[in-house]
């Protein structure tokens, strides 16, 4: 719709305003008597034309006297009301705010978003939902400089099973505000050292890092600590790495030396030192376990056993959901078992002539 043309009408200067005072009432046909009909003033039908160009203009629609649906269309970009489904390359526009039925059946797929201010100031919401289990990818680009926060990610692409809702915030940006596919991602890094690179459009993870195990010691050492364990919530910026190390085990010690400790892992701010190497010394004590730090949850690993003639070196326990075994010590005359899954310390030597054995790689998984 659009302002009224037709003779004996005003420009703004001189539209008529409502009085200065009397009391808001109701109109009437009148009863043919003592109250006579409602005369129908000017100023009433500007107020009600202005409402209603005022609701079409808010989201960025230009007023047309072609249309009859703008205020509809209107509301849906408001509301996020509008369906469709698209299933090849294009550019979504601001009255694709809602839900869009994305497939990929018949191939790779590229979507560009409207622009973040295609709306003006107010927020657009489009509800992504991939509606296919092919192997082909779905890719939603931003238009012109527009960003995904946080970092700088231009693009993101939708998975298989995933429903997704990307909220503009009327200048330049869009976030996910929805992902029902957040934590269930899960990333293991076990090899030595990394660089974690955060995804589009995730805001953070819960990580775990599993400190290695210590070695145990020879000839009738002590068993090896068990690594720490460190859990907590790790904020992401696209765009920006963030290192991380997972210690490789204390190697085992030989006849006549202690095991050594493992090294400890590490991810942002968390960190899991390693269980301590089994002595082969003195009162051939065990390795103490390794100690978490910096996450919501902090865990010691166990204490490996004594060794000694009497002594049973097993190695201690990895703390966490997944922390491996301790090594067992063996019988007399045999070398003891390294310590498995995640952290586990290596079992002491048994009889004085004998190796230890290595304590378990540490590890840190990433839920995103």
């Amino acid at each position: 719709m659009d302002r009224l043309i037709a003779p004996n009408t005003v420009n703004l200067a001189g539209m008529d305003l409502p009085p200065a005072s009397g009391t808001p009432q109701y109109a009437t046909d009148g009863n043919g008597g003592s109250i006579a009909p409602t005369i129908w003033q000017a100023y009433q039908y500007n107020q009600i034309q202005e409402e209603l160009i005022a609701a079409i203009t808010k989201p960025n629609i230009t007023q047309s006297n072609a249309s009859t649906t703008q205020l509809v269309q209107s509301i849906l970009r408001i509301a996020a009301g509008n369906i469709a489904t698209i299933n090849a390359n294009g550019t979504l526009t601001a009255d694709n705010a809602g839900t869009v039925l994305a497939g990929a059946a018949g191939g790779n797929v590229a979507v560009t978003l409207p622009a973040a201010a295609a709306a003006g100031v107010l927020p657009l919401r489009i509800q992504f939902c991939r509606t296919d289990t092919s192997a082909n990818s779905f890719t939603i680009n931003c238009a012109g400089s527009d960003k995904i926060l946080p970092g700088t990610a231009t693009s993101i692409t939708l998975a298989v099973a995933q429903v997704m809702t990307l909220a503009s915030d009327g200048v330049g940006n869009w976030r996910v505000t929805e992902d029902n596919l957040r934590l269930t991602r899960i990333m293991l890094l076990t090899s030595a050292s990394g660089t974690f690179s955060p995804p589009a459009g995730i805001a953070g993870g819960m990580v775990g890092v599993y400190g290695d195990g210590g070695g145990g010691g020879g000839g009738s050492g002590g068993g090896g600590g068990g690594g720490g364990y460190a859990e907590g919530f790790v904020p992401f910026t696209y765009g920006t790495g963030i290192a991380w190390t997972a210690g490789q085990g204390g190697a085992l010690g030989i006849v006549g030396s202690s095991g050594y400790p493992g090294t400890g892992s590490t991810f942002g701010s968390l960190a899991a030192t390693g269980g301590g190497g089994g002595s082969d010394a003195g009162a051939f004590p065990g390795g103490a376990g390794g100690v978490g730090s910096g996450g919501a949850v902090n865990l010691t690993g166990g204490h490996g056993n004594a060794g000694g003639s009497a002594g049973i070196p097993n190695g201690g326990d990895g703390a966490g959901p997944y922390g491996g075994k301790g090594g067992g010590g063996a019988p007399s005359g045999n070398g003891g078992t390294a310590g498995t899954g995640y952290g586990g310390g290596g079992a002491g030597g048994i009889g004085g002539s004998v190796n230890g054995a290595a304590g378990a790689a540490g590890a840190v998984t990433v839920r995103y």
